[in-house]
């Protein structure tokens, strides 16, 4: 594999993409799925399983977020997933609780003229962000936590509704060790229960299978899920995909590391970059591999339930 010096484009200079076709493009019924947010990159960056390592936070103007925002509402697009995978970097609520500022007035100012114009209530986008847990609470911070509980009420004001969480595991070993994790297991379980507190809901990412995972740390896993109610019976919530394995990505440290004990494959998948593994349990194993096999009969039918729960939900204002 060929690697190339990074390089880094200045955000600040880069011109908002052209809305005028994009804006109609809106899939599934009604709903536009790959919306900038903030910027690029991520605030933590050591996971051993990502390639991201440089620790580059590179952030847009707000005025281009804000604007991108009365684009989409002013299409009449109801709800928006932002693509940002760090939507609260660097720790900065005050950051996010100007920007939340900025869209409830820009709502308010869109509704009292389009009722003006229309007579009738317009379509007014609720969002949903994904952050790091650490982004709504540290422990021993109790002043840094009420300004994040603060920029959490902000964004809910504006128009979020659901919050993706790389929880990734609840085991110590997995969240410790084999994925190095910043945080910590306690800090994830905290940032879950301050988000659901304010009535929104929290979908976790999690890696529920690794090469070198024992059935101890699948249990632990599970239970996690349990207790903090990431099992869902109602069918108007995203469900937890619990059928996630470990991808070793190339050039990533976990990569390096299952190769020195004779868990990676040689072989690379050109298009996922990443290489297939070996299992030290023959149980997880066995249980992933059933669990690929269940996922590839119903992904399609995944995406479909996921298009036709989020045409049900409805902006906080409706």
């Amino acid at each position: 594999m060929m690697v190339h010096p990074k390089s880094f484009v200045d955000l600040s200079l880069v011109p908002a993409p052209d809305r005028t076709t994009q804006v109609h493009r809106q899939v599934p019924a009604g709903h536009l799925l790959n919306a900038e947010g903030v910027g690029r990159g991520c605030g933590y960056s050591r996971c051993f399983f990502c390639t991201r390592t440089h620790g580059k936070i590179r952030l847009f103007p707000m005025e281009r977020g804000l604007e991108d925002f009365r684009s989409y509402m002013e299409a009449g697009v109801p709800f928006i997933v932002y693509v940002d995978e760090d939507f609260l970097p660097q720790d900065d609520p005050q950051r996010a609780i100007e920007f939340a500022r900025g869209i409830a007035k820009m709502k308010e100012q869109h509704r009292a003229q389009y009722i003006a114009n229309h007579g009738t209530e317009p379509v007014l986008p609720s969002f949903y962000i994904a952050a790091r847990a650490t982004a709504f609470f540290q422990t021993n911070d109790e002043t840094g936590n009420a300004k994040r509980l603060e920029a959490l009420r902000a964004l809910k004001k504006a128009g979020l509704v659901k919050v993706f969480l790389g929880a990734e595991s609840g085991a110590e070993v997995q969240f410790h060790k084999t994925y190095r994790k910043g945080g910590s297991i306690p800090e994830v379980e905290e940032a879950i229960r301050v988000i659901h507190g304010q009535g929104l809901q929290v979908v976790a990412g999690f890696i529920t299978f690794d090469p070198v995972q024992t059935t101890q740390q699948l249990e632990q896993d599970i239970d996690f899920m349990k207790r903090n109610g990431l099992v869902y019976v109602d069918p108007l919530k995203e469900p937890l995909n619990p059928f996630k394995y470990l991808r070793a990505q190339a050039g990533s440290a976990l990569a390096r590391n299952l190769g020195r004990i004779g868990l990676l494959a040689s072989s690379m998948d050109p298009d996922a970059l990443s290489h297939d593994t070996a299992y030290r349990n023959p149980l997880i194993r066995l249980i992933t591999q059933a669990g690929k096999s269940w996922k590839g009969m119903t992904e399609n039918l995944d995406y479909h339930l996921k298009g036709i729960i989020w045409v049900a939900e409805q902006s906080p204002e409706e």
